[in-house]
């Protein structure tokens, strides 16, 4: 890549093109990018983190809890919450993922695993997903979605399913969207 002393216009594209962190810190270095506004901006660039989907930790669960009253539009027991929170992440069949940028947690993913006689296997099956509200739209949920499907490659596994509430018709548009197929209906019982 060749860069003039003086860039001119197209200065930051070529920088966002190219998404090189520490090229966008030489240049602030040494004065190459030409106006204070160009330089403002890739700052604002260089430190802003991109998205990091990780396992949960314990010290998650403030942050999931609040996630779950919000999708639920309730509010649980927090003591009671955080027992099933810490007895579900040390499930060996369970997969709980974050989303977090600049270090805040952002958006959640539970998926857990059983062995199923009519599949003859394990199928995991998403329990819960939340995207912070102000975070939605941003291609999130797709990214753990995607994480999810790739640490099931490396499991011995038939599938993954999701039940979704049938008023949430945007979240149905979404798995589809994901590649997921409308094969079932789900009934439910309260007790």
């Amino acid at each position: 890549m060749r860069v003039r002393k003086r860039a001119g216009r197209n200065e930051f594209a070529v920088l966002k093109r190219h998404k090189d962190f520490l090229l966008v810190s030489l240049f602030i270095y040494k004065g190459i990018l030409a106006s204070t506004e160009t330089t403002q901006v890739a700052i604002l660039y260089l430190h802003r983190m991109p998205l990091n989907i990780r396992s949960v930790n314990p010290e998650d669960v403030q942050i999931i809890y609040t996630f779950i009253c919000d999708l639920e539009e309730t509010t649980f027991d927090y003591e009671r919450f955080k027992q099933l929170y810490l007895q579900n992440i040390a499930e060996e069949n369970h997969i709980y993922l974050v989303a977090e940028e600049n270090s805040k947690v952002i958006g959640y993913l539970s998926c857990h695993g059983q062995n199923l006689l009519h599949h003859l296997g394990m199928v995991f099956e998403i329990q819960e997903m939340f995207v912070d509200a102000g975070q939605r739209g941003k291609g999130i949920g797709r990214k753990l979605v995607s994480e999810l499907e790739n640490r099931l490659r490396d499991r011995e596994c038939c599938g993954v399913e999701v039940s979704s509430n049938a008023t949430r018709t945007a979240t149905h548009e979404f798995y589809v969207s994901c590649g997921f197929k409308k094969s079932h209906f789900k009934f439910t019982k309260a007790y």
